[in-house]
Parts: structure tokens; sequence; C-alpha cells
């Protein structure tokens, strides 16, 4: 297997002392060394805590909203694009990560939600 050191990034997990540990190369190329990282759609950090997640998602959350706010869809629309879209970010593999999460990240991703809910099923 070819490994293309130019996406390669290296993280190491939990608290470590970074001047005992040897930079990682391959084939004479240094490898870059990350704190967080996206894989797969999660954001993970080294310290193994879900920040990082939490701020993806109510970005991706909030970019969503912005661009329903700009379309001018009827409310019908608008709750389809919510149920596609906005709530499969918001619980894409929450079974990883939603039991660990702390009352102020829970609370943060459910203020986005709300948000996003009072939005779309507001009066006409």
């Amino acid at each position: 297997m070819l490994i293309n050191c130019n996406k390669t990034k290296e993280m190491i997990l939990g608290e470590a002392n970074f001047g005992d540990i040897p930079h990682l190369q391959i084939d004479g190329n240094q490898i870059e060394h990350v704190s967080d990282f996206n894989i797969i759609g999660l954001q993970l950090s080294d310290n193994l805590h879900w920040d990082c997640n939490v701020e993806f998602i109510c970005n991706k959350i909030s970019s969503k909203l912005y661009f329903l706010k700009r379309a001018g869809l009827s409310t019908d629309h608008l709750k389809y694009f919510y149920v596609t879209v906005i709530r499969p970010i918001s619980e894409y593999a929450c079974t990883v990560w939603n039991h660990n999460l702390t009352s102020t990240l829970s609370d943060q991703l459910e203020s986005y939600q709300k948000s996003t809910a009072n939005y779309l099923w507001r009066p006409n």
C-alpha cells in the first residue's frame, strides 16, 4: 500500500509528553501532528473530548439554517429539508459520542435544535 504523506496525519491520543515522542516519518517525510481530525464525519480530538465535534455539528447546522432563511421556501419544504438534511447532521454517529457529552455540550446542541425548530415551525 502506498501512503500519501501529504494526506497522512499523526494524532497521539491521551496525555503525552511530546518531548519524549519522536516525530513520525515515512520515507524521510515528516508526518504532520494534529490535535483534532475529521474522519468519516466525526471530529476526533486527542483528548477524547467531544467539544470539537459538537462545534463542528453546530457550525454545519448553522450554515444550513442560513441557507434556509435565504431560500424563502414554503413551510412544508422547510420541514422536509429539516428532516432530510439538518436532523441527520445532528444525529450522525450519536451512539458513539452522545453518552460522553457534558451538560454544557448537550445544552449547546439542544440550543441549535430549538432555534432550528423555532424557525421552521413558526406561524405563517
